[in-house]
């Protein structure tokens, strides 16, 4: 598992997306990214990962957000599984952990 370190604490499970580079990713792995980052336009890390052995039908999805500010988490995951609809249809599961920038610094 990757760590970096955002925003001077560590977060294990997200990449920030300056750093991240799609060619270890899968074809689905890479779609999602792209669909998260072209509906949540303030999102600050993201992490999408096939936890399905590589077929494709269950993802692992982190993502924090400026657009789940002052939303209740079902609200949040609701945002997310709007902006995959598409692919769910086609997913056995996906696992989503949703995050709100930390405005402190």
């Amino acid at each position: 598992m990757r760590s970096i370190f955002f925003r001077n604490k560590q977060l294990p499970w997200l990449l920030q997306r300056s750093q991240y580079t799609t060619e270890d990713k899968t074809e689905g792995e890479q779609r999602l990214l792209q669909i998260l980052r072209e509906k949540f336009p303030g999102l600050s890390a993201v992490h999408v990962e096939d936890v399905s052995g590589g077929c494709g039908s269950m993802y692992d999805v982190q993502i924090e957000a400026e657009e789940f500010r002052g939303k209740r988490t079902v609200m949040q995951h609701r945002m997310v599984n709007e902006a995959l609809k598409c692919e769910i249809e086609n997913m056995h599961g996906l696992r989503i952990s949703t995050s709100v920038p930390d405005t402190s610094s």
